[in-house]
């Protein structure tokens, strides 16, 4: 599972907020199906270990004519080989399902993110600080009270 691909996609480049939120929806539904196609195919494998565990169970059975304990059957099915590469096989669907169920989430978070760096621009605050006359003649009649000031003391 390649997660650096997920990791670029994830990426905000807070300059180009109008592109990232038409990209949003299309990258969502994007690891939204190949979740779904992922936690499908982990199903088949989880499906298909426990077909296979009840076939060893039943030769097991067959062959000892009557059902052996537990613990000589789990042992007799960890020993098959056959079921040990399905088991493994249903692992590693499991991850790929898991990988992308994050990154869905993840998704989720962009989004949030996105609305939030959206908020902060309406606000003003990627703006560059601008001085008014006002402030411009705040900062004249500051300076000047503190020249009356050391004047008077003089």
């Amino acid at each position: 599972m390649e997660t650096n691909r997920y990791k670029n996609d994830l990426e905000i480049d807070a300059d180009s907020l109008d592109r990232e939120f038409i990209q949003q929806p299309q990258l969502y539904m994007k690891y939204a199906e190949e979740f779904a196609r992922a936690d499908m195919a982990q199903k088949k494998a989880k499906e298909r270990i426990d077909i296979l565990r009840s076939e060893i169970i039943r030769d097991i059975v067959s062959t000892a004519g009557k059902k052996p304990a537990d613990t000589i059957l789990e042992a007799e099915i960890m020993a098959d080989k056959e079921y040990r590469e399905q088991y493994e096989l249903f692992l590693e669907k499991k991850y790929e399902a898991d990988v992308l169920a994050s990154a869905v989430k993840a998704f989720d978070h962009k989004k949030s993110a996105l609305e939030n760096l959206a908020r902060l621009w309406v606000g003003g605050y990627y703006s560059t600080p601008k001085q008014t006359k006002d402030t411009e003649q705040t900062k004249n009649d500051s300076r000047s009270q503190r020249q009356r000031k050391r004047l008077n003391k003089e």
